[in-house]
């Protein structure tokens, strides 16, 4: 198989409409036009979950053939498929395509919470994975892909049937606001039946909270910190989607002297450089460098 273009199995799996229960999809790395098309994303300001969601609409199929070029993929289809994805699959999708694209390791940098240095942080996308999903599922509840639900059983007398947080909740979250109260009310499929009032017991709401947690441990990534000024040990949140535009936006300028140095060298259009994986055509910028760094 190309290397640019990887076979997934999705943690969860999609359910969608009367669709048969999705969970391998292929996924490619990107290109150029993906650059492109996320940092003129950027200048409108939008959400990271709607950018998310374009993104991955771009990227994914869902064709069991797996080919990118059928007539038949349906590009407003993938849009809506994959807005009812899973959080914690569209995270690991993110993750994926971060590796594919730039590679396992990721750095940033972070203030320590006690004595305020600045901290250059190097991870690997398959430690930080490794880590989160070995814990995943602790209490052995399984997914019904007739469905796409978990049966969750608090007590003997109540039974709740779950659904897991997906993008466009993750976009309703953003966009409008959507308090912590109707968000779980709906995704209590059976709430009707076990009754609303137990929305307003506390220990109830925090058994929910923790159980998606639980059931779904990327759809909220918190990452342990280590200061070596001060010894100090502190968490901060990790958004994957955010970490992964930002970097392809502080990229913009690497892209466009990419291409202006490939059209230079090999006399290749603007389009059929930015139709090159990411990963090739800084291969081919390495290439043209050595070259002429050997010939002076």
């Amino acid at each position: 198989m190309n290397k640019y273009i990887k076979e997934i199995a999705l943690i969860h799996g999609l359910k969608y409409k009367d669709n048969k229960f999705i969970k391998n999809i292929r996924l490619r790395s990107l290109d150029g036009f993906d650059e492109d098309f996320l940092n003129e994303m950027e200048t409108k300001d939008l959400p990271y979950p709607l950018k998310t969601s374009h993104l991955l609409s771009r990227i994914v199929n869902f064709n069991d053939k797996g080919d990118y070029d059928d007539e038949k993929y349906e590009e407003n289809r993938a849009l809506d498929m994959v807005k009812n994805m899973i959080i914690g699959d569209r995270t690991y999708l993110m993750f994926i395509v971060r590796q594919l694209t730039y590679g396992d390791a990721i750095y940033f940098d972070v203030q320590c919470s006690l004595c305020n240095n600045t901290m250059s942080i190097a991870l690997s996308i398959n430690t930080i994975l490794g880590n989160i999903l070995s814990n995943q599922n602790k209490s052995e509840i399984l997914i019904d892909e007739r469905t796409g639900f978990y049966d969750v059983k608090f007590s003997s007398d109540c039974i709740a049937k779950i659904r897991l947080l997906n993008g466009l909740d993750q976009e309703n979250i953003i966009v409008y606001d959507m308090n912590e109260i109707k968000l779980l009310k709906s995704c209590i499929v059976n709430i009707d039946s076990i009754g609303h009032e137990r929305l307003l017991d506390n220990k109830f709401v925090n058994a929910i909270n923790s159980t998606l947690s639980e059931i779904d441990p990327l759809s909220q990534i918190i990452l342990t910190l280590n200061c070596p000024s001060c010894n100090a040990s502190f968490k901060i949140p990790f958004i994957v989607e955010d970490f992964f535009f930002k970097e392809i936006q502080s990229r913009k300028k690497n892209l466009e002297y990419e291409i202006h140095w490939l059209a230079l060298n090999y006399h290749w259009s603007e389009s059929e450089i930015l139709t090159l994986p990411v990963s090739k055509r800084r291969r081919y910028v390495e290439l043209v460098n050595n070259t002429v760094e050997g010939s002076e």
